[in-house]
């Protein structure tokens, strides 16, 4: 598989799964054993598809999702990287906190290593923090 190839499935696990809703895409991009890795994934998650549908559809029930957007995405190897923001409104329980209709805007990276045409494994980095301190799960840092 090429590298635009690897880069436009690796898109479609943000425009396609969480962004739209579209949770079935799941099954069609990733393997049956795929292996999540990063920020907020628990030690017992699932693997497979069952790891983002279920992490999609917590997300989606959290926060009214406005744009994933894919600010750089570089392919090499095996391997696709993509920056991106996230912006949405709490809606949902998120981190033990009620929806708040609080605005939220978050940056990460994530990495998707490839076995043939699908997904086998991700990396996920994102500062959970300041998405606790947008919400209101923590106070927020006074900066002096």
């Amino acid at each position: 598989m090429d590298h635009s190839t690897t880069a436009a499935v690796a898109r479609r696990w943000h425009q396609d799964i969480y962004l739209r809703g579209r949770i079935e895409v799941a099954e069609e991009i990733c393997s049956p054993g795929l292996l999540a890795h990063g920020t907020g994934v628990a030690p017992n998650a699932p693997t497979g598809p069952r790891f983002v549908s279920e992490d999609a559809a917590a997300m989606r029930e959290a926060f009214d999702i406005r744009a994933v957007t894919d600010d750089d995405v570089i392919a090499s190897g095996d391997r696709v990287a993509i920056r991106w923001t996230f912006r949405g409104t709490h809606v949902g329980s998120f981190l033990g906190v009620e929806g708040t209709g609080r605005q939220v805007n978050l940056t990460g990276m994530d990495i998707f290593r490839f076995e043939g045409d699908r997904i086998a494994e991700f990396w996920t980095e994102f500062n959970l923090m300041d998405l606790a301190e947008q919400i209101g799960a923590i106070p927020t840092a006074d900066v002096a």
